[in-house]
């Protein structure tokens, strides 16, 4: 019965190296080291947290985004390092083939003429627990070389920031005693924007700067604040790639 459940592990997908490295690029952000990934027959979604268990990751891969895409509903937990040394491996032009060996427990990948094996991690308690989407009651939408360039100020003053939203603007700080770093981005500034309340909190700017420098900043990304503390980041990184964000607040001492 085992074996039975084991040959219902069908991954067979076909994948550009350019794609891959976006996706494995974005993913190093969290600078996680394992991650689940969530096989079903029309999509893969991959969850990661951070080592401090500070930020989380829900990556979306719909089906139309693989050259080829044939799988059933499965869970596997893989090591992000191997896996990026293996892609990194990847010529510009080659189309990368992934297929799940269930007998050995092996994720076998062509990098056109070259054959790899990556071993299978034994299954990540910590993973599994479900995302938690913030109930949203404020967001805005901004292009990322704008919120870079907020970070990369603060990166210069302070191990954390200051992300707020009220009714009129977005602002970004970062504060010591002798050096400051103030962003304000007004609603016309904005690409969206919707808030009828003030909501405020302070992240790690290691962390966020992380995360954002991975992106294309010539994206849009979208930030969402509520009545909970954390902050949720949503961004596109193709027509069927998505990829959200949840970062707690930082605990000042």
């Amino acid at each position: 019965m085992k074996i039975e459940n084991e040959k219902n592990k069908t991954l067979y997908i076909q994948i550009s190296s350019a794609l891959l490295r976006t996706v494995v690029r974005i993913i190093g952000g969290l600078k996680a080291e394992t991650a689940k990934l969530c096989i079903t027959p029309t999509r893969i979604n991959i969850i990661a947290f951070d080592n401090a268990m500070v930020a989380m990751m829900f990556l979306t891969l719909e089906q139309s985004i693989f050259e080829k895409f044939q799988a059933a509903q499965f869970e596997i937990d893989v090591d992000l390092n191997r896996l990026k040394e293996i892609v990194n491996l990847a010529r510009t032009d080659d189309l990368i083939t992934i297929k799940f060996d269930y007998k050995n427990n092996q994720f076998v990948i062509n990098l056109g003429n070259l054959e790899t094996r990556m071993g299978i991690l034994d299954p990540n308690e910590a993973l599994n627990t479900p995302p938690s989407f913030l109930n949203q009651s404020g967001q805005i939408v901004l292009h990322v070389d704008e919120l870079k360039r907020g970070i990369a100020a603060a990166e210069f003053v302070a191990e954390s920031v200051s992300l707020s939203i009220d009714p009129e603007k977005f602002e970004l700080k970062a504060e010591d005693n002798a050096n400051s770093a103030h962003l304000t981005l007004s609603k016309k500034d904005l690409v969206e924007h919707e808030s009828n309340a003030i909501h405020k909190n302070t992240f790690s700017t290691y962390h966020l700067s992380n995360i954002i420098n991975v992106l294309n900043g010539e994206y849009c990304i979208r930030l969402c604040f509520g009545n909970g503390t954390h902050l949720q980041l949503d961004y596109d990184f193709s027509e069927k790639g998505h990829l959200t964000y949840v970062l707690m607040p930082r605990v000042e001492s």
